[in-house]
C-alpha cells in the first residue's frame, strides 16, 4: 500500500515545493514502485512536463546551438534489458525496446524507452559501442530531454570525425530541406566509458511540427534499400490507412511520355525541395543515400500543398572520405525512382542543373564549412583526448576531410560550368569527349581508368550487370552521332551485344565489328531543343571485360533541326 499512498501524497504537495525536492521524492517513489508518480513528476531545466511548447523548443534550440558543454549521459539498464538486447540484431524486425534509466547531471529520466539502432555498416552490439534511439516519452506521457521526445545517439563508426552528419544537416538545412538537428554527447552505459556519439533530433511529430503547419499527413520510413511501389511504414498520421497521395506519386512515374511525367511529378511531388535535395546529395557525395542506393530516407505527405516531401537520413559517410571519387559525377547514373523519373524529362534535368548552380553559389561555400569545421573540432578535441589513439584518427581524417570538402567543390564546379556551356561544333568535325564518371551496382561490376594504354574499363568476374561510363553535355537542337571504340576481353566469346554506346535520348546502336573482339559502335541522337544529355558507354556483361577507348569517343553534329 506504501506506493498508491505516497502518489496520492506526492499529487497534492504544494506549488511552492522546490522542484529538486519533488524529483527526490518522484525517484524514491519509483524505487518502491510507485510508476504513476515516476511519471508525474520529473521536471527538468525547462524541458519537463511543468514547460510550455516554447519552453522546450528554447531548450532544444540550446542543446543544438553547440555552444554549451557537451552532454554527459550515463545509462543504466537491468541485467533483463541487457539480456533482450543482447538478441538484438542489425535488421529492422529485430530492434527490441527495453526500459532504461538515462541521467544528466542532477536530471534524471525514468523508464526511457530504448533499442538499438543501425543497419549493417554501423550496428554494433550493445557490448560493444552500440547505437541507439531514446524514446523519452513512449512510457512516461510528457518526458522530455532538453525539450526533446526522441533522440538517436548515432556511434560514428564509419566517420571517424564525428562531424560528417553535422556538416551535412547544416548544408541541408541552409538548402531549404527539413532535416533532424544535430549535436553531440558522451554515454557511459552500466558503467562503462563508451565515449563520444552523434546526438541526432528524432524522427517524430515534434520534428514536423517545426517545419510544417499541418502534420497530419502520413509520415513513413521505407524499410531498408526499399522504394515506391513497395509497402512503407507509417510512423504517424491522422489517416493511415489512406495511401492515396503515395500511390499517386507511384503512378507518375509509370507515366511514359516525358511531358505528362514532369506535370503528374509537380502535381503529386514537392519537385523544388526533391531536386534541391538531390543534387544536393550528389555535391557532398551522399552516395548511401536515396538518389543513388535507394536508402536513408523518410517520406511525408504535406497535406497543405498535397505533395510528398523527401528528408534526408543517415549522412555519416558524405565526402568521399569512405569511397573516394576520382572524378566526382556531375550528375550520375540516379538509382531512386523518383530521381530517375524527374532526371529523365528536360525539365526536370535543367532545374537540377540549375538548381546545382545555384547551391555552388549560396550553400556549399567552403570558406564558411571550414570555418564551422574547425569551430567544432575544437569543441570535440578536447573530449577525445583520454584516447590517444582515437584524438590521431580524429586529426588526421579531420585533415582529409577539409581537403576533400574544398576539391570536391572545385572540381565540380569546374565541370558544372563545362556542362551548362552548350558544345560548340566546327561543321561536321567531331569533337572529343571528356569528363567521364562511373555509374554501376555496388560491388559488380567493377570499373578502371587506365593511362598506359588509356581506357576505360568495366570488369565483370560472374557477376555482371549494367555499368557505364558517362558524361553530361548541353546540347542544342540538332542530330548528332556518337561514336567511339571498345574491346571484349577475357570473354571467351563474341558477346558484342552486351556492350552499347547509347544516350539518356535513346537506346538505338550500330555495331561494326572488327578482329580480335574489336568493335566499332555508333548511336545516332535527335533534339528539337537544347538540353542536357547524358552519353553513355555501357557493359552488361556477366563476365569479361568491357574496354572503351576514351580517345575514339567523339560527338558529331550531322544537321541542324529547323
Amino acid at each position: 500500500m506504501t506506493a498508491p499512498i505516497l502518489s496520492v501524497y506526492c499529487f497534492r504537495v504544494p506549488d511552492f515545493l522546490n522542484r529538486t525536492c519533488l524529483r527526490f521524492i518522484a525517484i524514491r517513489c519509483w524505487k518502491v514502485g510507485a510508476t504513476v508518480v515516476a511519471g508525474f513528476l520529473f521536471f527538468g531545466a525547462g524541458h519537463g512536463h511543468g514547460a510550455t511548447t516554447d519552453e522546450r523548443e528554447r531548450a532544444a534550440e540550446r542543446l543544438f546551438s553547440n555552444t554549451e558543454p557537451i552532454p554527459e549521459l550515463d545509462i543504466q539498464i537491468s541485467p533483463a534489458g541487457m539480456g533482450i538486447l543482447r538478441d538484438a540484431r542489425g535488421l529492422e524486425s529485430s530492434r527490441p525496446e527495453v526500459p532504461v534509466t538515462v541521467r544528466e547531471g542532477t536530471n534524471v529520466h525514468l523508464r526511457v524507452a530504448l533499442h538499438l539502432k543501425g543497419a549493417r555498416g554501423s550496428f554494433r552490439s550493445v557490448d560493444d559501442k552500440p547505437a541507439l534511439t531514446l524514446h523519452f516519452n513512449e512510457i512516461v506521457k510528457g518526458q522530455r530531454f532538453h525539450g526533446l521526445e526522441k533522440i538517436s545517439l548515432n556511434n560514428s563508426v564509419q566517420d571517424r570525425t564525428f562531424l560528417s552528419e553535422y556538416v551535412g544537416r547544416r548544408l541541408f538545412t541552409r538548402a531549404g530541406i527539413p532535416v533532424p538537428r544535430v549535436t553531440h554527447a558522451t554515454v557511459t552505459l552500466n558503467g562503462r566509458y563508451l565515449g563520444l556519439y552523434v546526438l541526432v533530433e528524432g524522427w517524430n511529430q515534434q520534428f514536423l511540427r517545426r517545419h510544417f503547419p499541418d502534420t497530419t499527413g502520413n509520415f513513413y520510413e521505407p524499410p531498408f534499400r526499399a522504394d515506391l511501389p513497395d509497402v512503407f511504414e507509417v510512423k504517424s498520421g491522422a489517416s493511415r490507412g489512406d495511401h492515396r497521395a503515395l500511390d499517386s506519386l507511384t503512378a507518375a512515374l509509370q507515366e511514359t511520355n516525358d511531358t505528362r511525367r514532369w506535370v503528374a511529378l509537380t502535381n503529386t511531388l514537392d519537385v523544388d525541395r526533391f531536386i534541391t535535395g538531390m543534387a544536393l546529395e550528389i555535391l557532398v557525395n551522399h552516395w548511401d543515400g536515396y538518389s543513388r542506393a535507394q536508402n536513408n530516407y523518410r517520406v511525408f505527405h504535406d497535406r497543405a500543398t498535397d505533395r510528398m516531401v523527401f528528408f534526408p537520413h543517415g549522412m555519416d559517410q558524405l565526402f568521399s572520405l569512405r569511397r573516394p571519387e576520382a572524378v566526382p559525377p556531375l550528375a550520375p547514373q540516379m538509382r531512386g525512382r523518383v530521381s530517375v523519373a524527374v532526371m529523365s524529362t528536360s525539365e526536370g534535368r535543367q532545374r537540377y542543373f540549375a538548381q546545382m548552380g545555384w547551391l555552388l553559389t549560396n550553400v556549399y561555400r567552403v570558406d564558411q564549412i571550414t570555418r564551422e569545421v574547425r569551430r567544432m573540432a575544437a569543441r570535440l578535441r578536447p573530449v577525445l583526448t583520454s584516447d590517444s589513439e582515437g584524438l590521431e584518427s580524429f586529426d588526421n581524417t579531420l585533415d582529409r576531410l577539409l581537403d576533400q570538402i574544398a576539391e570536391r567543390h572545385e572540381v565540380i564546379a569546374g565541370r558544372w560550368k563545362t556542362a551548362t556551356t552548350p558544345m560548340v561544333f566546327a561543321g561536321t568535325k567531331p569533337q572529343p569527349l571528356r569528363d567521364w564518371s562511373f555509374s554501376g551496382r555496388p560491388g559488380a561490376p567493377v570499373f578502371f581508368r587506365r593511362s598506359t594504354p588509356r581506357h576505360l574499363e568495366i570488369s565483370a568476374d560472374g557477376q555482371g550487370g549494367p555499368g557505364s561510363w558517362r558524361t553530361t553535355i548541353l546540347l542544342n537542337p540538332g542530330r548528332y552521332r556518337f561514336e567511339g571504340s571498345a574491346q571484349i576481353m577475357d570473354n571467351g566469346q563474341w558477346n558484342l551485344k552486351e556492350i552499347s554506346l547509347r544516350s539518356s535520348v535513346g537506346e538505338s546502336v550500330q555495331r561494326d565489328a572488327g578482329t580480335n573482339n574489336d568493335v566499332h559502335l555508333r548511336h545516332e541522337l535527335l533534339l528539337s531543343s537544347r538540353q542536357y544529355v547524358d552519353l553513355i558507354c555501357e557493359s552488361h556483361l556477366q563476365k569479361g571485360r568491357a574496354v572503351f577507348d576514351p580517345d575514339s569517343l567523339t560527338l558529331s553534329r550531322i544537321d541542324d533541326v529547323r
